[in-house]
């Protein structure tokens, strides 16, 4: 049973928290608020272990993730992922100055962070993390996104040194882990399988899938064909096709695909515009009450325009593999041995 030991009442709408990994006599946090719509809610709050604001930082960007150093040189250096006002996914590293200093008494007093790296990328940061086995000056990061992996070194403010990806026909990457034995090995997960790169080579070095039991994708629609190819007595079904019922099996099995693939992808086109619908409807109410500020309705908007932007992440990778699986079933069925009447 799970219970609650300390609650913080967060005044900003936040969506990362990390632990002060490299402080080794004392339990602090740091926690990342996100608010689109202003710049002045936007900051990196520290927190002691009864979860009280020891320092505010101003952060210029919605905070999407925060990670925390975990090196003990560099404990109070925190990286922090973005988009900037140009619209380009973001991270920086930043050094929390002040971190030992006494709360500042003023109401609303906020410190500055030091920059000390930071990039751009081509596609949106899914999420970046520091290597725990660093052992030099410069730290190195890896970021995510939905097709590859980058990893960069923090001299010079921020330098890519390697990229790795599985290539085209993969799906989406998920989760990234560096391995906690081996400074230059990285995984990510992709589907059911976790692939792991060598940084120096740029090539993965382990593949793990799990097993499980293998499905015949065309069963449903060949006992469909065999039912009606009993002999009057019921002793037994036919078993090569002919070639009217291979090519009848071939198309059910693609119509089979193109309706379950039509039919997720509604489901994702009725939700995001539902998400927008709310939006807007929300929206045209706070324009009509000429209200200057609702944090309520900054909550909203923050939240509703996040789970849109997933959505619309969403859709745009379903429109790309669906044409990529539609092809390889069709592709497979051309090379199944049981619908070889269609190539004689």
């Amino acid at each position: 049973m799970f219970g609650t030991v300390l609650t913080h009442e967060v005044k900003r709408i936040a969506r990362s928290v990390d632990a002060v990994y490299g402080d080794s006599d004392q339990q602090r946090y740091v926690l990342g608020s996100c608010t689109p719509s202003s710049k002045k809610l936007n900051q990196l709050q520290l927190l002691d272990a009864n979860l009280s604001v020891l320092q505010t930082y101003a952060h210029a960007n919605p905070v999407q993730h925060l990670a925390m150093c975990p090196l003990p040189k560099k404990a109070h250096h925190v990286l922090t992922t973005f988009v900037s006002e140009r619209n380009e996914p973001s991270f920086a590293v930043w050094d929390m100055d002040n971190v030992e200093s006494p709360p500042s008494t003023s109401p609303g007093a906020v410190s500055q962070l030091g920059l000390l790296a930071h990039v751009t990328t081509d596609s949106a940061i899914v999420r970046a993390i520091w290597n725990p086995t660093e052992d030099g000056n410069s730290a190195t990061i890896a970021s995510l996104n939905a097709t590859s992996i980058s990893t960069w070194t923090l001299a010079d403010g921020g330098k890519e040194v390697a990229k790795l990806g599985l290539g085209e026909g993969h799906n989406q990457l998920n989760a990234i882990a560096w391995d906690p034995h081996h400074r230059q090995q990285v995984s990510a997960t992709v589907d059911e399988s976790i692939v792991t790169w060598d940084v120096r080579s740029g090539k993965y070095v382990a593949f793990h899938r799990p097993a499980k039991a293998e499905t015949d994708y065309l069963s449903p629609f060949l006992q469909s064909v065999h039912s009606h190819h009993r002999t009057p007595h019921g002793g037994g079904r036919k078993q090569v096709l002919s070639r009217e019922d291979a090519h009848y099996v071939r198309d059910m099995c693609l119509k089979n695909l193109k309706e379950r693939l039509l039919e997720r992808a509604n489901i994702i086109q009725t939700r995001l515009d539902k998400e927008n619908a709310a939006l807007a409807k929300k929206q045209a109410a706070f324009q009509r009450s000429q209200r200057e500020h609702d944090q309520e309705f900054e909550r909203f908007c923050s939240e509703t325009m996040f789970r849109i932007q997933i959505l619309e992440q969403r859709l745009t990778r379903h429109e790309e593999t669906a044409l990529q699986k539609y092809a390889e079933l069709d592709q497979r069925l051309h090379s199944d041995p049981r619908l070889a009447v269609l190539h004689q």
